[in-house]
């Protein structure tokens, strides 16, 4: 349809030419002419504009449903390894990930989400986690582009919808944002598909790193008493005072 009009433009073009030398009861047809001519010129910029915004939109499709492929076939082969086997995740793709070095970041939400502990675990070691993240991710990735962007909100809407999923705490946005810097190497602020599943995988895995063991609970349900105790202390202090 647009070399259709290119061609009519070019026909119009020929006939304004011819008209310049007609006399001069004919200028107003000329005008009429050129007027039609530059309304066409105009058409065509914006058809050829259009055209190319629908096939940009349609390699960014073609971008995403590929990158989608390769996470699928990645998950169907990808085995979590077990809770406590090491404190070192190696999701193949990338280096491996220190969960010491992490666990600071969730620092407390091993408390407040103590009780999921049992049904986390096996979650995340049967792989389900894994699938219902990139099933979440789908859903956030709302222009299809295959990734999502920590400055327009998307990231923690993921990492928010997949905790929330199994009923879990959220940490903040900052916490989170410290292990989110782990996976943005490049610091382009998006991360794949792949990336923000291993994302969540991380955080859920940080979080549960000192309940990894039944010695470590009880750790930590005492450090709770302890502290618990130290608060009742000092308000029965300022009472008396």
């Amino acid at each position: 349809m647009l070399q259709d009009l290119d061609k009519g433009i070019n026909r119009l073009k020929d006939m304004v030419t011819n008209l310049s030398s007609m006399p001069s009861d004919l200028h107003s047809l000329k005008d009429e002419v050129e007027q039609l001519a530059n309304i066409s010129r105009r058409s065509l910029r914006d058809g050829h504009a259009q055209l190319r915004v629908q096939r940009s939109e349609s390699l960014k499709g073609s971008i995403a449903l590929e990158g989608y492929g390769l996470v699928e076939e990645w998950l169907s082969s990808y085995r979590p390894p077990r809770f406590g086997q090491s404190h070192v995740v190696d999701y193949s793709f990338r280096a491996p990930i220190d969960l010491r070095l992490l666990a600071a970041s969730v620092q407390g939400f091993a408390l407040q989400n103590a009780h999921h502990r049992a049904r986390m675990l096996q979650v995340v070691e049967s792989g389900e986690l894994m699938k219902e993240a990139y099933r979440l991710f789908r859903e956030c990735d709302h222009n299809g582009s295959g990734a999502l962007t920590w400055n327009n909100g998307e990231t923690k809407e993921f990492i928010t919808k997949v905790l929330n999923n199994y009923s879990m705490f959220v940490p903040s946005e900052s916490q989170i944002y410290e292990i989110y810097k782990t996976f943005d190497a490049d610091g382009s602020h998006s991360l794949d598909a792949r990336e923000c599943i291993c994302l969540a995988d991380t955080i859920v895995r940080a979080i549960f790193l000192e309940l990894n063991t039944k010695s470590s609970i009880g750790r930590l349900w005492a450090r709770r008493r302890v502290a618990q105790q130290l608060q009742t202390a000092a308000f029965r202090t300022e009472s008396c005072g």
